[in-house]
C-alpha cells in the first residue's frame, strides 16, 4: 500500500502470452502498479532496484538548491495553442541498411516505447527484434538507445506513420483530461534522473517533460541544469462551466496498451 493507493506489481516467469495479459490487467488494475519481466531481475542490482521502487520509502527530498539571483518566471501556457500534431517523440527513422540479408531501420528508443510496440507496427515478433539487437530476454530499454527494425513486412515509411499515431494518440488523450496552465523553473539536483523526475517527484509523463523541454538532453541532466516544469489541471470533466481544478496532483493520465520497458538506466546526476 501507498497511502491510501493499492499498488499491485506482478513478475512474468516464462513467456506464456495469456499469462502475459492476466498479469498486465491485475498490475493495471489499480492504476499504479506495473508488470516485470523475470528476465528483468536476473543481477543483483535489478533485484535490488525492484525491491527498492516497489518496497522502500523514498528517501526524503534533497535540500533544494539555492536559488539564482533572478529566478526565471513562471511561463504561462495557453492550452489553445497546444499543437497536438506536433509529438514530443523523434519518430523518424534515422538510416535504413541491408544486414544479413535483411532490409532494417535504426531507431533510437523514444519514452513510452517497448519491444512490444516496435514488433507491433513491424508486424513481427519481439522476440526477432531481440535476435536482431542481441538483446535477452526481459532486457530493458533505455531512452536514446539505438535498435535495428526489421522491415521485411513494413516500409520505413509505413512504420514511422504507425509509430507518429502512437504518440500523437498519448497526447491526445492526455489533453482530453488535463491542461498546462504555467511552467516553472526547477533546478536539478544531486540524484535527480529523468524517471525519478517524472514518476517519483512530479507525477507528469516523460513525454511531456521532454515537449516542455525540448533543447534538453534527459538522458544528461547537471546539477543545477535548469528545466521547465509543466503544472498540471485537470480539467472539469462533467459541469463544462465549472473552471479547472488547479493544482490536482495527476492521477495517472495516461495507460498505455502495454507498460513501459524504459528502464531508469541512465546516470543519476553527478557534480
Amino acid at each position: 500500500e501507498y497511502g491510501n493507493r493499492l499498488c499491485i506489481y506482478t513478475v512474468l516467469v516464462g513467456d506464456d502470452a495469456a499469462g502475459r495479459e492476466l498479469l498486465k490487467s491485475l498490475s493495471q488494475a489499480t492504476g499504479c502498479g506495473r508488470e516485470v519481466e523475470a528476465g528483468a531481475l536476473g543481477s543483483r542490482a535489478e533485484m535490488a532496484d525492484f525491491v527498492e521502487t516497489v518496497l522502500l520509502e523514498p528517501k526524503p527530498a534533497p535540500a533544494p538548491a539555492p536559488a539564482p539571483e533572478h529566478p526565471a518566471p513562471s511561463a504561462s501556457i495557453d492550452p489553445d495553442q497546444t499543437n497536438l500534431e506536433v509529438v514530443a517523440a523523434d519518430v523518424h527513422i534515422e538510416r535504413v541498411f541491408d544486414k544479413h540479408g535483411q532490409q532494417v531501420g535504426l531507431i533510437s528508443v523514444e519514452v513510452e516505447e517497448t519491444l512490444g510496440h516496435y514488433a507491433e507496427w513491424a508486424n513481427v515478433r519481439a522476440g526477432d527484434i531481440r535476435r536482431l539487437n542481441s538483446l535477452r530476454f526481459g532486457q530493458s530499454l533505455h531512452l536514446d538507445q539505438k535498435i535495428m527494425i526489421p522491415l521485411a513486412r513494413i516500409t520505413a515509411q509505413g512504420f514511422e506513420e504507425l509509430r507518429y499515431e502512437y504518440h500523437k494518440r498519448l497526447q491526445e488523450d492526455f489533453f482530453a483530461v488535463y491542461r498546462i496552465s504555467a511552467l516553472n523553473p526547477y533546478l536539478v539536483h544531486r540524484g535527480d534522473n529523468y524517471w525519478s523526475l517524472c514518476r517519483d517527484r512530479f507525477d507528469i509523463p516523460m513525454w511531456l517533460l521532454k515537449m516542455c523541454n525540448p533543447d534538453t538532453d534527459l538522458n544528461a541532466l547537471k546539477m543545477r541544469q535548469q528545466l521547465m516544469i509543466p503544472i498540471i489541471d485537470k480539467l472539469a470533466a462533467l459541469d463544462p462551466g465549472v473552471g479547472a481544478v488547479e493544482n490536482e496532483p495527476l492521477e495517472n493520465p495516461l495507460q498505455s496498451d502495454d507498460a513501459p520497458l524504459l528502464k531508469n538506466t541512465s546516470d543519476q546526476v553527478s557534480p
